[in-house]
């Protein structure tokens, strides 16, 4: 939520530009409008955007990662009859975050 945020402040930054034609040699502006970035504009919303794609990225792994270790656990863990590993999800969950992220 941060950084889509983040990305739409910086989209708010940018200038607006009337575009201008020209019907029989008169000048009429405002029918559109265009919307300019300056360059440092330009590279923070490209930083945003790689950052929110790494993020989404790193979830989806994290995702994956919990869900191959939950089923690690629960399969391959010596276990009574009738019992599980117990919160395998949690678990997964902070191996993932202290020694993988």
């Amino acid at each position: 939520a941060f950084v889509t945020a983040t990305l739409i402040w910086l989209l708010s930054t940018a200038h607006e530009a009337n575009d201008y034609i020209s019907v029989q040699g008169i000048e009429v502006g405002g029918l559109t409008r265009t919307f300019v970035f300056s360059d440092e504009g330009k590279t923070m919303v490209a930083f945003c955007l790689f950052g929110l794609l790494w993020l989404m990225e790193f979830a989806t792994a994290l995702s994956q990662f919990v869900v191959t270790y939950t089923v690690v656990l629960w399969y391959y863990t010596p276990k009574p009859k009738g019992c599980g590993p117990h919160i395998p999800l949690i678990r997964g969950l902070i191996v993932g975050v202290l020694f993988h992220a």
